[in-house]
């Protein structure tokens, strides 16, 4: 196909040539009147307009087909890789080097206490923490959206993400459900997130 595209202007040309030939012979050698010879010229000619406008509309289809998939398979993978790189490599940094003092709470499950801790303004690191927190959370919310709009190809991040999904679903949910409850513009706070979560936990589970 993407030969006869690329070449469609000197077929074009070499088959109304042959249409024309076909009108001079129906004309001089079988003597057909012009009158006669006239919707037979016009209506090749229409079939090969149709026909080839047929063949460009199927090739720009495939063609913008195959560019949404080379674009979604970029983007997977550049989003893939975004997860080593800074600023959430930092956030994880951030987060480990606190994991002792965090850990207690988070195993209670105290959201509460957990929230008192991340906005302590007499502590230099409860609010970078919570910064920390938010923008992988966000991350994993940016990710899941795309895979909803179908922008991010969800088996490879399942693949790439899935154990982290659910390590960060199930120990950070409780704060998750603590904001959604908060009020009503947090009550969708990370909800691609914990649906594919959820739903690959789900998948597992069957």
């Amino acid at each position: 196909m993407k030969w006869l595209i690329k070449n469609k202007y000197y077929m074009m040309s070499g088959i109304v040539i042959l249409v024309m030939l076909l009108g001079l012979y129906l004309n001089w050698c079988l003597n057909l009147p012009p009158d006669k010879v006239a919707p037979i010229v016009l209506g090749s000619l229409a079939v090969m307009t149709l026909f080839f406008t047929a063949l460009t509309f199927e090739y720009n289809h495939e063609k913008n087909i195959k560019d949404s998939e080379k674009s979604k398979s970029i983007l997977t993978y550049n989003t893939a890789v975004d997860w080593n790189k800074s600023p959430i490599t930092d956030h994880i940094i951030l987060l480990t080097e606190h994991q002792d003092l965090m850990n207690p709470i988070i195993e209670k499950q105290d959201a509460d206490l957990f929230w008192l801790f991340l906005t302590d303004r007499s502590k230099s690191y409860s609010l970078p923490i919570r910064s920390a927190l938010a923008g992988i959370l966000n991350y994993f919310e940016y990710v899941s959206l795309g895979i909803e709009k179908g922008l991010i190809d969800e088996s490879f991040v399942r693949e790439f993400f899935e154990t982290i999904f659910l390590k960060y679903y199930d120990k950070y949910l409780f704060y998750i459900n603590f904001r959604r409850a908060e009020n009503e513009l947090s009550s969708k706070a990370w909800a691609n997130f914990t649906k594919f979560a959820e739903k690959w936990r789900s998948s597992n589970s069957d």
